[in-house]
């Protein structure tokens, strides 16, 4: 992967002959509950490509359909043109294996982690790069975020491995040990970790293949349950932003306390929408004496403080609008739309997504989903539904 995209808008999925079939529609209204695997999960039996999904964009998918194929229980990819191979279902907290080998000239390939359902090359992800001699490298797709090993956010795209390559040569078969665990990604290499990162957002989504070379092959796919939780103290994230009066705002002194983060633009109608209808300042105010602090971030390239007091006083918000100019603590958190919610509880995201499953805005009695987690949270439950699809405006992140 030698290029950086930035998220496009949601296209219809294409499906290539011979891998299982979707309807993009339904698949565009209501995302897949990511699956974290219980028990050892054969993602590829050998035989065909059953459970797989072929991405391109809609002008490629004429070449794209022959790029895969299964020939001796593995999985082929002719390189060109360019374009992905994944999982239909979207997967969470496992561990990853695969086997790999260059059957001509080796080139560029990678596994994508936590992909999103969209069309183009390259969808947003974590890249697991598989390009000869740099396989271990991590790469940023889209807007995705983590910290480093020195528990840093990582604002670059490509996180170099930490050892010199120990591929093995063409034409012989590689292992690669993919940990996708609470929220962390370790990356292994013939059995040497070579890269590790933290507080990864995104952490769930689909799994793929990149078509980007020479031909190469996979096989050996399965993923097995992931591993227990680290100490929650070593992937607390933190940030300080400043309201619109002046006063700094800072994650670690909310210690104890569940955290609600709305990312707002006035400019965004759907998320006036909520304010019109007063739907954070009624949760905000349902929650306050209860332990949970609700903050808005703003991460609108434009915004001014003058424009988020305005806002404030119009619409009575009883809480603080946090200016994020330059985006930082937006990329932190994956933040994709206006509005976009995070809950946090000791440092870490416990919920993702949207604020309900009402995206047009029609609904009489719309599910509340992040009014649920509260609830659950409150009465010393687990999130039932810690991630959904959020709608909204694209964030104006700045460039």
């Amino acid at each position: 992967m030698n290029l950086f995209f930035r998220p496009a808008v949601l296209a219809a999925l294409v499906i290539a002959a011979g891998c299982a079939a979707a309807d993009p529609g339904s698949l565009a209204a209501a995302a897949p509950v990511p699956v974290a695997p219980k028990e050892k999960t054969v993602l590829f039996n050998g035989k065909d490509l059953a459970g797989w999904v072929v991405v391109a964009p809609e002008d490629r998918m004429a070449q794209a359909t022959i790029v895969w194929s299964v020939s001796g229980g593995a999985i082929q990819c002719k390189g060109a043109p360019f374009c992905a191979l994944r999982t239909e279902t979207p997967y969470a907290h496992y561990r990853l294996h695969l086997e790999w080998r260059w059957t001509a000239r080796p080139t560029n390939s990678g596994v994508m982690l936590h992909m999103n359902d969209e069309t183009r090359v390259w969808p947003t992800s974590f890249e697991a790069q598989l390009a000869h001699q740099n396989a271990g490298d991590l790469w940023r797709i889209g807007q995705v975020s983590c910290n480093d090993a020195a528990g840093k956010p990582f604002i670059g795209i490509r996180l170099p491995k930490r050892n010199p390559s120990n591929e093995k040569p063409p034409g012989e078969w590689n292992s690669y040990d993919i940990d996708c665990s609470d929220a962390a990604i370790r990356l292994s290499i013939n059995g040497l970790v070579q890269n590790e990162v933290t507080n990864v957002l995104p952490s769930a989504g689909f799994i793929g293949f990149q078509s980007e070379g020479s031909p190469i092959e996979f096989r050996n796919i399965y993923l097995e349950p992931g591993a227990a939780p680290a100490p929650a103290e070593s992937k607390a994230l933190d940030f300080t932003l400043e309201n619109y009066d002046g006063k700094t705002v800072s994650l670690h002194d909310l210690a104890g306390k569940i955290v609600v983060l709305e990312w707002m633009n006035y400019d965004c109608p759907i998320s006036m929408r909520h304010y019109q209808r007063g739907t954070f300042n009624k949760l905000a105010e349902k929650y306050k004496d209860k332990g949970v602090v609700w903050l808005a971030v703003n991460s609108t390239n434009f915004a001014t403080a003058e424009k988020d007091k305005a806002h404030a006083e119009k619409f009575g918000v009883p809480y603080p609008i946090l200016s994020d100019p330059r985006g930082t603590v937006g990329h932190l958190f994956n933040a994709k739309s206006t509005p976009d919610i995070r809950i946090l509880k000791d440092g870490k995201v416990v919920y993702s997504g949207a604020i309900d499953d009402d995206p047009g805005g029609i609904q009489e009695s719309p599910t509340n989903y992040v009014d649920q987690a509260l609830a659950e949270l409150l009465a010393g439950k687990p999130v039932s539904l810690p991630e959904t699809k959020s709608y909204g405006c694209s964030v104006k992140y700045a460039e």
